[in-house]
């Protein structure tokens, strides 16, 4: 968050009436003006970290290579993880990233691990 009259970023930030027009101001630029109330700062957003549930990078080959050992048909996987043939030929192509069920379904069917250990 940036204080809308100087534009640092600051710890501590209010709503403060300035010369009529009310602004998010830092606590400095604030005793130019009437603070209206305080605000918290804003919440800091958590990195992830890698887990045992991140998908890997090479998902969309490890599945082709499953189907072709497996004599899987697109239609035939589609069918087996209850999902559209294109949104599998989305995945196999690397245009659509499966969600975590779906991910679990292609898991199962084919038999292989999409995700890291």
């Amino acid at each position: 968050m940036n204080c809308e009259l100087c534009g640092l970023g600051d710890k501590r930030f209010c709503r403060a009436d300035i010369e009529g027009s009310v602004m998010t101001v830092c606590s400095e630029c604030a005793k130019n003006g009437k603070i209206i109330s305080e605000l918290n700062p804003e919440p800091k957003k958590s990195i992830a970290t890698p887990a045992d549930d991140e998908l890997r990078l090479d998902f969309s080959k490890i599945i082709v290579e499953a189907m072709k050992e497996e004599k899987t048909s697109v239609e035939d996987l589609a069918r087996i993880t209850r999902n559209s043939p294109a949104d599998i030929k989305k995945i196999i192509n690397g245009k659509l990233i499966p969600t975590m069920e779906l991910s679990k379904r292609l898991e199962r069917a084919l038999k292989i691990n999409l995700f890291y250990t």
